[in-house]
């Protein structure tokens, strides 16, 4: 019977070892593990992006005064909540324009430019309310559909790259317990059976992320059922989805709150790493956690085999 002190003490003589490839492996680990949250991070971030355009735009689009016309009957009313001075600097290489005093009147649908003031009929003023609205729903569906797209590729970017990166470097951190290991193992991904390691990675993330639907519960059961996927895939990257599955789910059973509670024994040093600005986490923690990991596999797989073995 196994215990956490064991597993951890192991951990500690292994990654010390190899110290450096340990640190640069867990590094590319943690990248790799925390894209997802990037994507919706920079999904977010283009949007805001996209708003802020928008509203730079509401208030200085550079006018001509040979347009004001133009500009009176089209876009104007489609600013009638505001009433302010727009100014705009004089462009030295257009010849038409200059500084303008710009003002709304909304409830009378007046517009007030360089002391003239226009009436903008009420077709006129629905009119341009609708065209603001229709250009504000495209934006609305551009940023939609952007957002859909940069989803859809990081969703391809994880299931084809991001994963055997993982099954790469969780394969270095179990070798590792018994032998020194290249640095290039973190790519055996590309090359153990890349097909069969991206179909079984991505029916794990796929049943996680079902079940996570059910509450978040369910979820995270499925995730520690399936937690030593890629640990078993190093050993056998042909072996079927199903078998890897079943597999990580036979040698979790009555293990998954044990996992639980080994993660729960990382706290104080998780603590100690936002304390450290996430340095101790990049040159200690992330390291020895990952090696820990990789120990309890072993020491799992070495219970649940034993206590299988037919009597005599």
């Amino acid at each position: 019977m196994w215990t956490r002190r064991e597993l951890k003490d192991r951990a500690k003589v292994t990654f010390k070892k190899t110290y450096w490839k340990h640190v640069l492996v867990s590094i590319v680990l943690a990248m790799v593990l925390g894209t997802a949250g990037g994507v919706s991070s920079g999904v977010s971030s283009s949007i805001s992006n996209v708003g802020n355009v928008i509203g730079h735009s509401a208030g200085g689009v550079s006018i001509d005064t040979d347009d004001l016309e133009d500009f009176k009957d089209g876009i104007t009313n489609g600013y009638n909540d505001y009433s302010f001075d727009w100014n705009e600097k004089e462009n030295s290489d257009s010849d038409g324009e200059k500084d303008i005093d710009f003002s709304l009147d909304p409830e009378n649908g007046e517009i007030t430019i360089d002391g003239k003031t226009y009436t903008i009929d009420k077709p006129t003023r629905a009119a341009a309310i609708g065209a603001v609205a229709g250009a504000v729903a495209a934006v609305v569906i551009a940023m939609m559909f952007i957002g859909l797209i940069l989803s859809i590729f990081g969703i391809a970017l994880d299931i084809f790259v991001y994963n055997p990166i993982e099954y790469g470097c969780q394969k270095f951190f179990k070798k590792s317990i018994d032998e020194n290991q290249n640095l290039g193992v973190m790519f055996n991904g590309f090359k153990d059976g890349y097909k069969n390691i991206v179909k079984v990675m991505f029916f794990r993330d796929l049943f996680v992320f079902l079940w996570s639907l059910l509450f978040i519960i369910p979820g995270i059961v499925k995730g520690y059922a399936y937690r030593l996927v890629p640990y078993i895939l190093s050993e056998n990257p042909t072996m079927s989805k199903d078998e890897a599955l079943k597999e990580s789910n036979r040698l979790m059973m009555g293990n998954k709150w044990k996992a639980f509670v080994l993660d729960l024994s990382f706290i104080g040093w998780n603590i100690l790493c936002l304390l450290t600005w996430g340095v101790l986490e990049i040159f200690y923690v992330g390291p020895y956690r990952n090696a820990t990991y990789a120990a309890f596999y072993e020491a799992v797989k070495a219970e649940k085999n034993a206590d299988e073995l037919p009597t005599v």
